[in-house]
């Protein structure tokens, strides 16, 4: 696949934490963050709220599918409050998060703690400038499951999918 234009390469690899690993999140910095997946192609319109902010950050974000077992082109839009209000009418799956900041070997790692009927799903995303800076990080040693090829844990999938499973 072609690098389309003004897309960023993301480079990234998902772990599942089983809960009863979860290290101590208190005290540590978060983000609240509500994602509407549009139900018309790949795109995902976000609202970031930092845990001491007054403010939030808007985007809409197309991700068009891996081109490599841990590579994602994807472009981001960056809105105003307004922007992302007449997006937000359109029609899709919500999923709402909230993404610590962890710090492990000198690496910063983000912890997802899912909400809603996702409650109690946690995983653990690092990102990398390449593939082979990537496969060189060691995880936490509580993110036990390596999840990124698996579809299911996507963004996508988790807003689309019901949860005992089933997809709507």
């Amino acid at each position: 696949m072609k690098m389309p234009p003004y897309a960023q390469l993301e480079i990234e690899r998902r772990m599942r934490i089983p809960p009863e690993l979860l290290p101590d999140l208190s005290g540590l910095r978060y983000t609240e963050i509500e994602d509407r997946y549009l139900d018309a192609g790949r795109m995902r319109l976000r609202k970031m709220t930092d845990c001491d902010a007054t403010e939030s950050i808007y985007k809409l974000c197309k991700k068009y599918g891996c081109t490599g077992k841990y590579e994602e082109p994807i472009v981001n839009i960056y809105l105003t409050r307004e922007e992302y209000e007449s997006f937000k009418i359109l029609p899709g799956h919500d999923l709402v998060k909230r993404r610590y900041r962890y710090e492990y070997q000198g690496r910063r790692f983000s912890i997802d703690e899912h909400t809603g009927r996702w409650s109690g799903l946690y995983l653990c995303e690092c990102e990398a400038n390449s593939t082979s800076e990537l496969l060189k990080i060691a995880f936490p040693p509580f993110a036990v499951e390596d999840v990124t090829e698996d579809p299911c844990f996507s963004g996508g999938a988790l807003a689309h999918a019901q949860s005992d499973g089933s997809s709507e």
